[in-house]
C-alpha cells in the first residue's frame, strides 16, 4: 500500500502463533497492505508466515540475512544458503532479500 508516496510495509517480530499470523494477514488484506518484512533473525516468523500461507495469499515477502550480527561473513555461499532456507520456510519461490546490518 502506498499513501502519499510512502510505501506501508508490515514489520514482523517474534513470538507469534500461526493462528495469530493468519488473523493479522486478514487485517492486512482488508487494509490493502501487501508487503511484509521479516528476517531469519526474527525468531520463527518465516516459518509462521509459511504455515499461514502468506505467499499463496499474494503478499510480497521481504527478508534479510544476518550480516553484522552474524559471526560469519556474508559470503556468496552464505547468502545463497540463507536465501534457500528462507524460501523453504516461507513456502514460496521468490522473496526480496537484503543484507541486515
Amino acid at each position: 500500500m502506498t499513501v502519499k508516496g510512502v510505501k506501508i510495509v508490515f514489520g514482523t517480530g517474534s513470538g507469534a502463533l500461526v493462528d495469530d499470523v493468519s488473523s493479522w494477514l486478514d487485517v492486512l488484506e482488508e487494509l490493502g497492505i501487501k508487503n511484509i518484512d521479516t528476517a531469519e533473525s526474527y525468531g520463527a516468523w518465516e516459518e509462521q508466515l509459511g504455515l499461514a500461507g502468506a505467499a499463496s495469499r499474494g503478499f510480497v515477502l521481504d527478508t534479510k540475512i544476518l550480516s553484522g550480527l552474524n559471526p560469519n561473513p556474508a559470503t556468496k555461499d552464505l547468502v545463497i544458503k540463507s536465501g534457500k532456507e528462507s524460501l523453504k520456510k516461507l513456502k514460496t519461490e521468490s522473496v526480496s532479500e537484503m543484507l541486515q546490518d
